[in-house]
């Protein structure tokens, strides 16, 4: 609604989805059509109230695999969420302004350990203080009207994306 009711002729907008972060908890109709995925609301609660330190350091040991599978499906309702919700935000934007003067950039933080790879302290879900692959290769990806088609597989920095926004709008950085 916020954007629908922009008249600025030039906008910013900055969204941060929390949505895949620890308590995965995607909503319920996400959770009933993912495979695998636990539904059960006490049940869900139970796996996270086992949570370490706020659900930053889940320790493998807590869950059993059928457990851990159970966080991963919720993980993935999670991002097949934040997947959608994306969807209609660049189809709103695609409808209310010019996507040939549109930079859109969409990325992330940091990732998850999911039960894959067990960090300092055998912390083997959420984001614990600790770099590997997991956790640093997120997505970067430019999108709009100015943005040519190509896919870079190379890797790039978030420290790239304040000077590549000011330049697209024309302002020093």
């Amino acid at each position: 609604d916020y954007i629908s009711d922009s008249s600025a002729s030039q906008t910013f907008y900055w969204l941060h989805y929390m949505d895949t972060h620890h308590p995965y908890l995607p909503p319920e109709r996400y959770r009933e059509h993912i495979e695998d995925c636990p539904t059960d609301k006490t049940y869900i609660d139970d796996l996270h109230d086992r949570a370490d330190d706020g659900g930053l350091a889940l320790q493998s040991e807590a869950y059993n695999t059928s457990e851990r599978n159970d966080i991963q499906a919720l993980y993935r309702g999670e991002a097949e969420y934040v997947d959608d919700q994306l969807n209609q935000l660049l189809e709103t934007i695609q409808n209310i302004h010019d996507w040939s003067e549109t930079l859109l950039i969409i990325t992330s933080d940091h990732g998850e350990l999911l039960g894959n790879r067990h960090a300092l302290g055998n912390a083997a879900f959420g984001h614990p203080g600790y770099l590997c692959e997991e956790l640093t290769h997120v997505p970067l990806i430019y999108a709009g009207g100015q943005v040519p088609d190509q896919c870079i597989t190379n890797i790039a920095s978030s420290i790239d994306i304040a000077p590549t926004v000011a330049s697209a709008v024309g302002t020093p950085y």
